[in-house]
């Protein structure tokens, strides 16, 4: 079973190939379900910008669900150095662990 936000993600991507506006109404609909405000028209001013933003919406959306490789995979942008490079990796294991083993500067 799929979730109604991923299944709006799916249909304003493919809005997304057809005409901006439509998938701004998508991407509307799920901004407007978690009470945010429609999306700014700074964001829908080129269709790149905008595929930006439907990619960070993804992102954000299904943060916890495992979707984020196969995306970037699928954009054919998982090369990118962006997406290569980890930023931080910092556990806090409590008093009785070394914490700074755990940490990547």
């Amino acid at each position: 079973m799929l979730r109604q936000s991923f299944k709006a993600m799916v249909r304003h991507r493919a809005a997304y190939r057809a005409a901006v506006l439509t998938a701004e109404g998508a991407i509307n609909v799920v901004r407007n379900r978690a009470q945010l405000p429609n999306i700014s028209a700074a964001y829908t001013a080129s269709k790149d910008i905008f595929m930006g933003e439907i990619m960070r919406e993804r992102a954000v959306e299904l943060a916890f669900e495992s979707h984020r490789y196969f995306d970037l995979r699928r954009w054919n942008i998982s090369g990118n150095a962006q997406y290569l490079q980890k930023t931080a990796l910092d556990f806090d294991r409590g008093a009785m662990e070394n914490p700074s083993i755990y940490r990547r500067d």
